[in-house]
């Protein structure tokens, strides 16, 4: 080679520095900021529910290339919710459970066979106008049974997740409209967030 040997040290780094731990584009720094920031945004999804998601799949987005920044960011919040779960599990709003978990199974099957066929403008176009939806229109989140609701939830989110994985947002006005208890929400989030995550890691499986 016609480098001189300084030349070829910094090669052979910066090709380890953008290679840490096999993550392509990801090197040491940029892996302990997310570790960082994993921490944070878990911290605050205790407080708030739902908004510790979101806020790290836009950080992410800065340095994951786009076809990993899904499946990595449903796993890290996957552990997330399962934390949160085994901490609170005892404030679970039990009844919803089992609806959503036969919801998310049908809602990542599906999303898995469309994985390729739709936008994700499109699905964060719909995501985005479904929130302000509910916001606005609070009653929504209490519309039929609990039962029936909750599996509906769990189609659409796990659906909807495939393609935008922070979905919590749309899933905690339901939440908050089926309890007043904050304990109730952040633990019924927690356990809700991670059946829909785990689903997904499934579905991801097979694509």
């Amino acid at each position: 080679s016609d480098l001189p040997p300084f030349a070829i040290h910094a090669a052979r780094y910066s090709h380890r520095k953008m290679d840490f731990l096999g993550t392509p584009d990801v090197g040491i720094w940029s892996f302990a900021g997310l570790m960082l920031a994993s921490l944070v945004t878990s911290f605050i999804g205790v407080f708030t529910g739902a908004a510790g998601g979101i806020v790290l799949l836009g950080l992410m987005a800065t340095i994951m290339p786009p076809l990993a920044l899904i499946p990595v960011h449903t796993v890290v919040m996957l552990g997330s919710g399962a934390t949160r779960t085994m901490i609170m599990w005892r404030h679970v709003m039990r009844p919803a459970v089992l609806p959503f978990i036969a919801g998310s199974v049908i809602g990542a099957a599906i999303g898995a066979k469309v994985f390729v066929a739709l936008t994700t403008t499109w699905l964060e176009l719909i995501l985005g106008a479904f929130i302000l939806l509910v916001t606005w229109m609070p009653n929504l989140g209490r519309m039929g049974g609990v039962g029936g609701r909750f599996a509906f939830l769990g189609f659409f989110t796990t659906f909807l997740g495939v393609f935008v994985s922070a979905t919590g947002t749309l899933l905690a006005p339901f939440i908050a409209a089926s309890t007043p208890d904050r304990r109730v929400h952040v633990a019924t989030m927690g356990a809700l967030m991670m059946t829909s995550h785990l689903a997904k890691v499934a579905a991801f499986g097979f694509i």
